[in-house]
């Protein structure tokens, strides 16, 4: 089978039902009396090693066999959930989440090293046979009495029959049938159980009837049995016959057909049925029709939900979409284009159509929007697992809290804040959340409490990560930054607590007395700054002593198609994104302060910082006018402002970014560049790298 055409599929479906199985272990690690989450874990790993073994990525199903052996005691309440058997599952899962990704790559499916997981999976499974049930591991038929041997009888290979059974059996020997008592026995290294009894039964089925089988059908369906299982089967055929029947089926290691004599009826049955078997229908093919249900068990227990699935939403390239956005934003160029055509021309009915263009492009560009907007539970997801991880190195008992994970951000955002939430959230971990002692010591409860929040503020998406710790030593962060030699001593006592503690974001800065594998190297806070502010987003903190720390996120909702106003530098345009500007004022030359060799502004009793964007941006001068008025453009970043000269402020619009390639990359103050109506190509100034 040519797999490739599945291959994006397969590692789609992969990478959700790995996150599954990691929400749901941590679920379960919780409450471990939970059934409805152990069967749910137990689907999910049944389902990817469906799918990596009709792949051929045999490596990744037999590892997640194994999981269910152990997962199948679990469920059986053979065995009992423990911290050790989660931490191995959770191995399994790491294992299994880079052999995937590994073949996505095109690298091999064993990049990870499973052999001590699997036998530790094994030694699980041996354990509980030779403990709690020393039967099932011994040799079928061995405990049943001397008296019966000598008589081979259905009871002597595991099977129970009740008075309807005989009854069929004799029936059938009165009409010169022979009844066969069959131990059928998979490989070891078997994987679709299930789909292999199906295709035994149902050859089977085409030369006789099966009257019964242990285990039923349903648990068959299920793969709830070893890799072997017992058949009581009517025939014409030789006993050799119905072992060469059977043995023609791939993945049987072997098949042991004894026959049921006369005498059945007075052979003791006191071996145990594998699994309680129900009442035997007559010898009209009872178990076929179960057993072809059982052929494919994923496919059938998948198929409802991807009906469903296939009727609500579609799969789409992500290339697919940023191709519609590029298309939607040459639609909105043009239309600014066809306006500015209609004004200069005076065109009434042009203007009148183009309205409703109007309403439509936006409309359709609300659409795409839309489309292209992700929930931040897909980055949400996957910190229970590295918070729960992290505390147990660390000692700490935490209490990881969740909300708004259905806020959307767009997905270009969404790809990059993962990265800055996860320093944060390490942060509060070692920095912030005290050990339990101590916490108890304070009156505090022994677990500490993270949370991480999102929620909507405008046409921005908060993400907060809060924690009940120590807070943050404003005198420590001081001390720390002037021994580090980031500032001077009458610097540091000139700020504030609240910029003091701002100190943190700078690079190289770490509170850390020693170097770990979780902090230390003072790279974690301006690896966040940077990133969030690259996105057009800014980051800032609030602390109290002993009452904790809360970072806050602040995000545009997309990176796409914004509102900006549009100025003038001499002949230059460029555009200032709407939601950092503060607002727009005219001020003379006299308005204009000199402190501390700064030129600064009083606005509002507030002094504001100037900046000369054509003197920043190094703009050719083409005039020797100089105005009366001055136009000021004060934007914000955070509780920072500034005031940035421009030479004529145009008017508002909306632009599509666009990226500035390769070549031009890096550069601090541009943050990207928009196609004007008329063709031309306006710069975007980045706020924050200008303040």
């Amino acid at each position: 089978m040519e797999t490739n055409q599945y291959m994006e599929m397969f590692l789609e479906e992969s990478r959700e039902h790995l996150q599954s199985l990691n929400d749901g272990l941590l679920s379960l690690e919780d409450n471990p009396e939970d059934l409805s989450v152990l069967n749910e874990i137990f689907r999910n790993a049944h389902t990817i090693k469906g799918m990596s073994a009709t792949m051929g990525y045999t490596k990744i199903a037999e590892l997640t066999h194994d999981m269910e052996n152990v997962l199948d005691l679990l469920r059986k309440e053979q065995l009992k959930v423990s911290s050790d058997i989660v931490d191995k599952l959770f191995k399994c899962i790491d294992a299994l989440e880079q052999n995937v990704e590994s073949v996505g790559e095109g690298g091999p499916e064993d990049v990870a090293d499973v052999t001590d997981l699997v036998a530790s999976l094994s030694a699980i499974v041996k354990a509980v046979e030779n403990g709690t049930d020393p039967a099932a591991a011994a040799p079928v038929g061995a405990a049943a009495p001397a008296a019966a041997a000598a008589e081979p009888a259905a009871a002597d290979v595991g099977i129970e029959l009740d008075d309807t059974d005989r009854d069929v059996i004799a029936q059938a020997k009165n009409s010169g049938l022979r009844a066969y008592a069959l131990k059928v026995v998979l490989s070891s290294g078997c994987i679709l159980k299930a789909a292999r009894s199906y295709m035994v039964m149902n050859a089977l089925d085409e030369q006789g009837d099966v009257v019964k089988s242990v285990p039923c059908a349903e648990d068959l369906e299920q793969e709830k049995f070893e890799n072997f299982f017992d058949v009581v089967y009517i025939c014409e055929a030789e006993a050799k016959q119905v072992e060469e029947i059977v043995m023609s089926i791939s993945e049987v290691e072997s098949c042991t057909v004894t026959e049921i004599q006369n005498k059945t009826e007075e052979a003791p049955a006191s071996a145990p049925a594998a699994a309680p078997a129900p009442a035997a229908a007559p010898a009209a093919k009872p178990v076929a029709p179960d057993a072809k249900a059982a052929a494919k068990p994923a496919a059938a227990s998948k198929a409802p939900d991807k009906k469903l699935k296939s009727g609500q939403s579609v799969r789409v390239d992500i290339e697919k979409l940023d191709s519609l956005l590029n298309l939607v934003g040459e639609l909105v160029i043009n239309k600014v284009r066809l306006e500015q055509i209609g004004i200069m021309h005076r065109l009434t009915e042009l203007t009148e159509t183009l309205e409703q263009m109007d309403r439509i492009t936006t409309d359709l560009q609300a659409v795409v929007m839309k489309v292209r907007m992700v929930p931040v539970g897909q980055v949400f997801n996957r910190f229970p697992r590295m918070v729960r991880d992290l505390a147990k190195e660390l000692n700490k008992e935490i209490n990881l809290t969740i909300e708004g994970e259905e806020t959307e951000l767009d997905r270009t955002v969404i790809d990059e804040i993962g990265d800055p939430i996860m320093h944060l959230l390490r942060n509060s971990l070692d920095h912030g959340v005290e050990q339990p002692d101590d916490r108890e010591a304070k009156g505090k409860p022994r677990t500490g409490e993270i949370g991480l929040i999102a929620r909507h503020e405008g046409n921005n998406v908060v993400i907060m990560v809060t924690d009940d710790g120590k807070g943050i030593d404003a005198d420590i962060i001081r001390r720390k930054a002037i021994e580090k030699g980031m500032i001077g001593a009458e610097e540091a006592e000139a700020l504030d607590d609240a910029d003091a503690v701002r100190l943190i974001f700078l690079p190289g800065f770490s509170t850390a007395e020693q170097i770990t594998d979780v902090s230390g190297r003072g790279v974690g806070m301006d690896v966040v700054r940077s990133k969030i502010e690259s996105l057009g987003g800014h980051v800032d903190v609030e602390t109290k002593i002993d009452e904790g720390s809360v970072f806050k996120i602040k995000l545009p909702l997309t990176l796409a198609i914004i509102q900006a106003l549009m100025v003038k530098m001499q002949d230059e345009m460029y555009a200032i994104p709407l939601g950092s500007i503060d607002s727009t004022i005219n001020i003379s030359p006299d308005d204009i302060k000199t402190v501390k060799n700064k030129e600064v502004i009083v606005l509002r009793g507030q002094i504001i910082p100037i900046i000369r964007g054509a003197d920043v941006l190094q703009v050719p001068k083409t005039s020797t006018e100089e105005n009366e008025d001055i136009f000021v453009v004060v934007v914000h970043i955070g509780d920072r402002k500034a005031g940035i000269v421009v030479d004529n402020l145009i008017g508002q619009q909306e632009i599509v970014i666009k990226t500035m390639g390769k070549l031009l990359a890096g550069l601090k103050v541009i943050s990207g560049a928009t196609v004007l109506g008329d063709g031309r190509v306006a710069l975007i100034l980045d706020v924050s790298a200008l303040m």
